[in-house]
């Protein structure tokens, strides 16, 4: 993850306009929420939930708060990888691909 964002640096600053700074914000904010819950839901929440399994029923806050707060606020990562690949997209930093070429046909048809 760590590497990523340097490459998200790397892409940003070759372009820099208004969409792409906002996507670039809410891309890093995004990751490095989605990376504390990664790893919080790894190594924090099962020996919680080995002690007091009620904390995990769903009303519960751990699941009600917490979990839909994080799930949400990951969820930049993705707005905001989107709104910048567009940036880029129309800065023409990514280039456009280009469609594979056709090639003949293989098969033998029997002449000649």
């Amino acid at each position: 993850m760590i590497l990523s964002l340097v490459a998200l640096l790397g892409l940003y600053v070759r372009r820099a306009d208004r969409l792409g700074a906002v996507g670039f914000a809410l891309a890093v904010v995004g990751m490095v929420v989605a990376a504390c819950a990664f790893s919080w839901e790894a190594f924090l929440l099962p020996p919680i939930a080995r002690e007091a399994p009620e904390l995990f029923d769903w009303g519960a806050p751990i699941v009600a708060d917490r979990g839909v707060l994080a799930g949400a606020l990951a969820g930049l990562w993705l707005l905001g990888l989107a709104l910048l690949g567009f940036a880029l997209w129309r800065a023409r930093v990514v280039l456009r691909a280009k469609p594979p070429r056709q090639s003949r046909p293989t098969v033998p048809t029997g002449h000649g």
